[in-house]
Parts: C-alpha cells; structure tokens; sequence
C-alpha cells in the first residue's frame, strides 16, 4: 500500500522538487518514486530548468556560501520569505541562513525551518529595536522643544504645554509597547535556539551529527597533502588485503583432521592445483 503523505513530507517535496530527482526524495521520505510523481503532477508541480533567481555576489561568498545560497534562492522558501521582508532584510536573511548552513552543514530539513524562525525573529527584533530608537529621539526632541527633562514638569493648564504632554506620552506608550514587544520576540527566539541545540544534541548522541559531509570530503580532497595521505592509507590497505588473502590461502589443520585453505576462491583453487 502506497505511503500517505504528510503535510511535513509535502512541504519537502514542495521546497526540493527542482532540485532533487523525484527517487533521491522518495528516499528521503521513505516513499515510492510514484508517490512522488502523483503528487507533482497533481499539484502542477513540474521540473524546468533552473532560472538563476539572483545574481550571487562571488566576491562576497566563498564556493561553499555560493552553494547554499543558491539553494535557498532557488526554492519556494526562498521565494515565500523574499516576498515577506524587505530588501534590506532579505540580504541579511540570506547571510545568516549561509552562515548557519556554513557552521552546521547538516541541518534536516525541520532543523531548517526552525532556522528559518530563528532568523525572521532576530529581523523583527532589530526592526523593534530601530523603531523604539526612532520614538526615543521624538520624545527627547519633543522634551526639549518643551523645555522640560521630565513629562511631569509640563503644566497641563496651559494649551501648548498639554498638546506637548500629549504628544511626548504617545512617544513613550510606543516605547512601552516596544520594550513589551522585544521582550515576546527574544523570549520565542530563545526557546527556538534551544530547540534546535537540542535537536542537534539527540541526533549527536546517536552519531549522526559530526560526521564529513560530501561537500566537506571535497573540499578536504582539494589539498595535495591530504589526497597524498589518503592515497598512501589506501595503498596500505590493499597491500594488508592482499597480503591477509595470500595467509588464507594457505591450508592448515582443522579440528576433524581435514587440511584446506581457510579461503577458497579462484586465485585459491588455481594454487592448489599447481602444488599437485
């Protein structure tokens, strides 16, 4: 019986199916390659070309942040988050989702939204924080046009003093909010990071974190010394096989009396005949 898709196992499909082949997500789901293609063509999901979204800046990206960036902008979260933040932010979600896949390489993809979150959050806070500055220097300016340090030394009978009173307590209500506000947006932010460490942890604890990635073996076999040394353990390796075959082929004495080679193949039976 075909498995039943997820709304988790939708999303993936939904981010990845332009750039994995419908078998590589069917594995990853844990599904039939069927499965996957039904769902695609339901949905009017199609494979095309790959459009070069944005232009990535090599100056500013090592080969390995190109790679990630380039993913994100390719799929649809890159395209839904773009579409819900400004330009500025945009660039600087871009950063940090490049740096955390840069420090984590390995992140699955609920690791990746709870990114996702963390990184949205941390833009909220900064825009918070921009916009309390802002009424900050409205209510100081406010203050001084007044004449007064302290909103409680404006005199309320007289007009121009009580609209300045009016003007400087809306300032500092927004500021409240703010502080309120900041407060909410670390708190989420807070549990979200620890969610994900913890994630992290389990899949440690079971060795599953920490081991090379493909693009970090790569990058490895870039340098000479290091594809110098692997070579020379491989060597090794074979000449210690061949060397442990070549043992095996000799015969030797078993418990019933029975003399034979412990390994009995080709090279073996071709041994045995030349020593008749």
């Amino acid at each position: 019986m075909a498995k039943r898709l997820t709304n988790l196992d939708k999303d993936f499909i939904n981010e990845n199916y332009q750039t994995m082949t419908d078998a590589k997500i069917a594995e990853v789901l844990n599904c039939s390659v069927r499965t996957i293609e039904r769902y695609r063509q339901k949905n009017g999901y199609f494979k095309t070309e790959a459009k070069q979204t944005e232009k990535v800046e090599q100056s500013n990206y090592s080969d390995e942040a190109n790679y990630f960036k380039s993913k994100l902008v390719s799929t649809s979260r890159g395209r839904r988050v773009k579409d819900l933040i400004s330009k500025d932010e945009w660039s600087l979600f871009v950063d940090e989702w490049v740096n955390y896949h840069i420090q984590l390489e390995d992140l699955t993809f609920t690791e990746e939204n709870t990114v996702e979150q963390i990184i949205i959050l941390k833009l909220r806070m900064d825009r918070n924080q921009k916009e309390y500055k802002d009424c900050s220097l409205v209510r100081d300016s406010l203050l001084d046009e007044a004449n007064v340090s302290d909103i409680k030394d404006l005199d309320l009978k007289d007009p121009v003093q009580a609209e300045y009173y009016e003007k400087i307590y809306t300032a500092s209500i927004r500021m409240t909010d703010f502080n309120k506000e900041y407060k909410e947006l670390l708190d989420k932010s807070t549990k979200l990071q620890e969610t994900l460490n913890a994630t992290r942890k389990q899949r440690e604890d079971s060795g599953r974190v920490g081991a090379d990635t493909f693009f970090s073996l790569c990058k490895k076999f870039e340098q000479k010394s290091y594809r110098e040394k692997e070579s020379r353990m491989a060597e090794l390796l074979k000449i210690s096989a061949e060397s442990n075959a070549n043992n095996l082929r000799d015969a030797i004495e078993y418990m019933d009396g029975e003399i034979a080679p412990q390994l009995l193949d080709s090279d073996t039976v071709e041994k045995m005949e030349e020593e008749k």
